[in-house]
């Protein structure tokens, strides 16, 4: 993953979890889907993980990992656990 797809990815993030519009909501949902496609991308979810300065994207590689553990791991992520009730709100509103 070089430094453009990993700018991509973060602005699809910010996208999937703040836009208002459902459109892009469900635009970038999609586009992100690839990342659940094949355990090829494990490797991508790991250089955001290790990379990337977004919040957004750490949580949504978090999640693709499905571990609760990857803090233990990954401390750059422990503060996107900071920000998970903030996300709840909105995902529920």
């Amino acid at each position: 993953m070089d430094v453009n797809q990993l700018q991509m990815v973060e602005q699809l993030c910010q996208k999937l979890y703040q836009s208002p519009s459902a459109e892009e909501r469900h635009e970038a949902e999609v586009r992100l889907a690839q990342f659940t496609s094949s355990l090829a991308y494990v490797q991508h979810l790991r250089h955001i993980l290790d990379f990337s300065n977004s919040p957004y994207a750490r949580m949504f590689a978090c999640f693709r990992f499905g571990c609760p553990a990857l803090p233990i791991h990954y401390p750059k992520i422990s503060n996107v656990f900071f920000f998970f009730p903030f996300f709840l709100s909105c995902i529920i509103a």
